[in-house]
């Protein structure tokens, strides 16, 4: 997979995400310049590996481990220890310059692999492989991560975490504050906190709770219809399909009760125009964030609203907030 820049542009790197255990491992492939007929390969290798690892960092990731692996180092059986690049795990959070770390991770290339007594260094851009630890992802996500850090709109900057007692972090109470403050800044005006100290969304707790409720829904239709994740080229989740039906399900995830979350417009437009359009909550997700800062998302109560007549609950103009119909019974 090829990286891609803030605009969604596509940077010369193409890097790829696996299963390693019970991690995930992220590998970039190396650079080599032109030889004979052969052009050029991933020649923005420093770029990519900087963009991908303040992606990694707006997730909320931990480098376990990140390890030269070339050709040449497996096929001379060189040891792990050998390969290193890191002299122990970082948590990506707490790192303020990602170039710092990019530029560590390059020149420790450099001499790995090279016969001893060797002077001069060697190549700064190597394949590796970068084992991870990721929030709200297991180790069977690799798809799933995978498209998540092509996405050009990812954020680049962590949000500011929130303190570790409290549990509402990704209500959407919040979300809906942060929206409102940004349509005011648009607006040139100073939007009104009315909730005591205001908002913060973190983008790491967010990640988390809509994989869990992906993972939910996803389980629950596949039941009984081949279901397939669409969420990152259109505007709803789940595409299911079964004996020549279709039906769309957008998949939300909340801390909360699940009375209201956040729909952007198109979403609202696509519930409105398709005619078999679902909408899968799952509400009281709990979330726990450990020592190391790994957050975990689990649990969670099942609401469906399928068919899903928008209509019948009430749209909030605000980015929009959905304040969902009666419960069906």
């Amino acid at each position: 997979m090829r990286v891609r820049d803030g605009n969604g542009d596509d940077v010369d790197a193409e890097y790829s995400v696996e299963q390693d255990g019970e991690l995930l491992a992220l590998i970039l492939d190396s650079a080599s310049g032109p030889s004979g007929s052969r052009a050029a390969r991933n020649t923005d290798y420093r770029k990519g590996l900087a963009i991908l690892l303040g992606r990694l960092r707006t997730l909320g990731t931990v480098i376990q481990d990140a390890l030269v692996d070339s050709a040449f180092t497996q096929r001379h059986g060189l040891p792990e220890a050998d390969r290193r690049l890191l002299p122990a795990p970082v948590r990506l959070v707490d790192e303020p310059d990602i170039e710092a770390l990019r530029l560590k991770l390059t020149s420790a290339q450099s001499r790995i692999g090279q016969a001893p007594g060797t002077s001069k260094g060697g190549n700064s851009s190597k394949r590796i492989r970068l084992r991870i630890r990721v929030a709200g992802f297991s180790p069977e996500d690799a798809a799933l991560l995978a498209d998540e850090l092509a996405r050009p709109d990812l954020p680049s900057v962590l949000l500011s975490p929130l303190p570790a007692a409290r549990r509402s972090e990704a209500d959407p109470s919040a979300e809906a504050g942060l929206i409102e403050e940004a349509v005011a800044q648009v607006a040139g005006k100073t939007a009104r906190r009315g909730r005591g100290q205001g908002f913060q969304v973190d983008q790491v707790v967010k990640v988390a709770v809509d994989n869990c409720a992906m993972r939910a829904a996803t389980e629950f239709y596949g039941q009984d219809w081949d279901v397939e994740d669409v969420h990152g080229n259109q505007s709803y989740d789940l595409i299911c399909r079964r004996s020549g039906e279709v039906k769309h399900v957008e998949v939300k995830g909340t801390t909360a009760d699940g009375t209201e979350v956040i729909l952007t417009p198109n979403e609202v437009r696509h519930a409105r125009e398709y005619p078999d359009a679902a909408l899968f909550i799952l509400s009281n997700i709990i979330v726990e964030r450990s020592q190391d800062g790994t957050v975990t998302a689990t649990g969670g109560e099942k609401h469906l609203y399928d068919p899903w007549p928008i209509d019948d609950g009430t749209l909030v103009p605000l980015g929009f907030r959905y304040l969902v119909p009666g419960r069906p019974t």
